[in-house]
């Protein structure tokens, strides 16, 4: 079988230890096991109505949660599901009503909402943590999203917490 022949390849490529793709060797590995099981006739395939099932929905939706600081490429993402990359963005809008760009920027504002949580963490450093270009693309991604710049996020959190602090001591 020539897919499973391709997923063996890459998966022996992801496992060198000059690679970076440590990820995607779990997730070939897993796509190599369905692969077999599909051969047996025993795999589930998509969903109805053109959709990921929901076990390869949160596979891909874990896949990218976990990988937010990297560029995942939808021909990984489409390597893991089983289709060709123009199918997959096909059946990703289908299955997450946005397109993958724009559900990998709403996780990684998400991501960065919570960094900014803690009010020291430096939004350079959580910009590169949530795979952003530099600060200001974060700012400007964060404030097209949200309505608010990191800096003003942060000032709203830290007095809504004060508050709830004052209401709870007194």
């Amino acid at each position: 079988d020539s897919r499973l022949i391709h997923l063996l390849s890459a998966l022996w490529h992801a496992q060198q230890p000059q690679s970076a793709d440590k990820w995607l060797a779990e997730y070939l590995r897993q796509s190599i096991v369905h692969r077999l099981l599909e051969a047996e006739g025993r795999a589930p395939k998509h969903g109805t109505h053109g959709k990921f099932s929901p076990s390869m929905r949160r596979l891909i939706a874990s896949i990218i949660k976990e990988n937010l600081s990297f560029q995942v490429s939808v021909s990984s993402l489409a390597t893991v599901a089983g289709v060709s990359p123009s199918h997959f963005q096909a059946l990703f809008a289908r299955t997450f009503e946005m397109s993958v760009h724009q559900y990998v920027l709403n996780a990684r504002i998400a991501s960065a909402k919570k960094l900014m949580l803690d009010g020291v963490t430096p939004v350079q450093d959580i910009a590169m943590q949530t795979g952003f270009s530099s600060a200001a693309h974060l700012s400007s991604s964060f404030k097209r999203i949200t309505g608010w710049t990191p800096t003003s996020f942060r000032a709203l959190e830290e007095s809504d917490g004060e508050q709830s602090e004052a209401m709870t001591q007194g």
